[in-house]
């Protein structure tokens, strides 16, 4: 008979994974690594937080300007066409009194009665 020497190996226990919450071994491959895609919407944070406020206020300005820019300017066209009426009303009925005969004083004393 002959007997089989234990190689080193033999002795060892067998190894063991560790264990998750329900007592199933976790297996480390299937885990994923972690990856760099958070690392981008980081950097995409201070644009959020920054400047999309600063966009907002800037389109609301704009709009609020333009806005009223088109009512002031409307206003000040509406005052200039007010202005320019009473002007050409005002120099028809100077020109009309000139011209009419019956208004026109004569310095001469040949008046009738």
């Amino acid at each position: 008979m002959t007997q089989r020497t234990p190689s080193p190996t033999d002795h060892q226990l067998p190894a063991r994974r560790p264990l998750d919450e329900i007592g199933e071994p976790l297996d480390q491959e299937a885990r994923p690594g972690p990856s760099g895609w958070w690392f981008g919407l980081l950097a995409l944070l201070p644009i959020v937080c920054c400047g999309l406020p600063l966009l907002l206020a800037a389109g609301l300005t704009a709009g609020s300007g333009a806005v009223l820019g088109g009512v002031t300017g409307s206003v000040l066209m509406l005052g200039a066409a007010v202005v320019l009426a009473i002007w050409g009303f005002q120099r028809r009925a100077r020109s009309v009194r000139t011209a009419d005969p019956s208004t026109a004083t004569t310095r001469s004393g040949d008046k009738c009665c």
